[in-house]
């Protein structure tokens, strides 16, 4: 008798407290963290810092300055690729969890030629290169008598009962993400004089996204025992696909001031991401005698995100054996903000996404990132070798202890056995602390995280 109640009251189940992403709209932080990870490409470059606006003479310059094409000799072959690892010690509760994320990716693939023309240069490029990663990973678990306010509810008697299954429980978490933004870029650059070259590139952005969020909830010490509340184990597994498109148009100049030292400016147009996303939510509630209650729910969200211009400024110094460079980029998040065109005003979600569009333009601020690096040339007859440093800062938008500001150390080494043929390998390296909670752990968690990226760059001059 008591099996059979089980069963009908089991399939009545209803969550009463639901991942938050789950069945929201979407939020400013969303909107912001489509290109807040955005760094760019090329190991010479990131070797210097990314202070790469005055000297970019690589297909890379089709991203930090398209005017940088125009002082490429001939024409050459670009190969890039990399690994992102990512260590994570998590303090949750009393314990420390270890944990490591490991990805690879093509960071770019380039041709360049040179078009003969009468008088200075003319150069285009065309390539598919990454630009950013969403690599993040995290796990945790520890038994908590904090109270997360999870519950759930029976049919008895005709009426709503609440049984709550909130404390005093074994509690784990494991949230992953992959992906980023990569690009399909065609550049030119042209020589205006013998001292200025000027640059243009159109891209074609496509960022993807795979996310998963694990949760877990168990009675380890046996607590729920009275039936039918004899709660055992709750599971519930979120996954995110996401896609999105955007164009993007940037200008660039770059002037030789005198033979040793440049400067550059590069402008991209703001540009709107059309996103696409899907969520697929399944919960999992076991009992003491085996029996269980599953629930599968989806949804699926279209958008657009309008992100802000971008401006970059560069100084270099250079001779025939060392180059120093800095540069700064400028973006005002605040200008950041959802597309409602299509969207009509007197629905819900235009209500929801136009209190979002206020958040972005009171709680977000512009921001300037600063990049500083060098470069200092050995030659032994006929082998150059190459030693490269930087440093790169990026601030954040909106400053709390979840989302503190990023530092990188650089550096690299390029090996050139002859001048058509060059060995690029670059290191970037940051670490900083983040605090997170949610509703599932209310408690938070203490993370220290180390983020280590090796690149391998293999470019041919033809």
């Amino acid at each position: 008798m008591h099996n059979w109640a089980r069963i009908c009251l089991v399939v009545t189940t209803t969550l009463i407290i639901s991942y938050p992403t789950s069945v929201q709209s979407q939020t400013a932080a969303d909107a912001i963290r489509i290109i807040n990870n955005e760094t760019g490409f090329g190991a010479r470059a990131m070797a210097m810092g990314g202070s790469y606006t005055a000297v970019a003479n690589d297909f890379s310059a089709i991203y930090w300055n398209p005017a940088g094409l125009a002082s490429i000799p001939g024409g050459s072959i670009f190969v890039e690729g990399g690994k992102n690892i990512l260590s994570n010690n998590v303090q949750y509760m009393s314990g420390t969890t270890p944990n490591t994320d490991e990805n690879n990716f093509l960071g770019a693939l380039g041709l360049v030629a040179a078009v003969p023309t009468v008088r200075g240069s003319f150069v285009i490029a065309v390539g598919i290169n990454r630009i950013a990663n969403y690599d993040n990973y995290l796990n945790f678990s520890g038994f908590s008598n904090m109270d997360n306010g999870l519950g759930f509810t029976f049919i008895e008697n005709e009426q709503e009962v609440i049984y709550p299954f909130s404390a005093n429980v074994l509690r784990e978490e494991d949230v992953r993400s992959t992906g980023g933004i990569d690009q399909i870029s065609f550049g030119m650059g042209v020589a205006l004089s013998p001292r200025t070259t000027a640059g243009l590139s159109f891209s074609s952005l496509g960022n993807s996204e795979e996310y998963r969020f694990l949760f877990t909830q168990e009675d380890s010490k046996n607590n729920y025992q009275t039936f039918p509340a004899d709660f055992n184990h709750y599971k519930v597994t979120q996954n995110l696909s996401l896609e999105g498109t955007a164009i993007q148009f940037k200008g660039g100049i770059i002037t030789a001031l005198t033979r040793s030292i440049k400067v550059g400016l590069s402008l991209a147009l703001p540009s709107t991401f059309e996103i696409t996303e899907q969520h697929y939510i399944r919960e999992t509630l076991t009992f003491d005698d085996g029996t269980k209650s599953d629930t599968t729910t989806a949804g699926f969200w279209e958008y657009k995100v309008k992100t802000p211009m971008i401006l970059d400024g560069g100084l270099s110094l250079s001779n025939q054996s060392f180059t120093i460079a800095s540069s700064i980029r400028f973006r005002d998040w605040s200008s950041t903000s959802f597309d409602l065109k299509e969207i009509p005003s007197d629905s819900d979600l235009y209500k929801d996404l136009d209190s979002e569009n206020q958040i972005l333009s009171s709680d977000y601020e512009p921001t300037v990132e600063l990049h500083i690096g060098g470069e200092y040339v050995i030659r032994i007859g006929g082998l150059a070798v190459s030693f490269r440093g930087g440093y790169s800062t990026y601030p954040t938008p909106f400053f709390s202890q979840s989302n503190p500001d990023r530092h990188f150390l650089t550096g690299g080494v390029a090996i050139s056995p002859t001048q058509r043929f060059i060995i690029n390998c670059t290191f970037l390296n940051s670490s900083w602390d983040r605090e997170t909670s949610d509703s599932y752990t209310p408690s938070g968690t203490i993370e220290e995280l180390i983020s280590t990226t090796v690149i391998i760059n293999a470019t041919f001059r033809m």
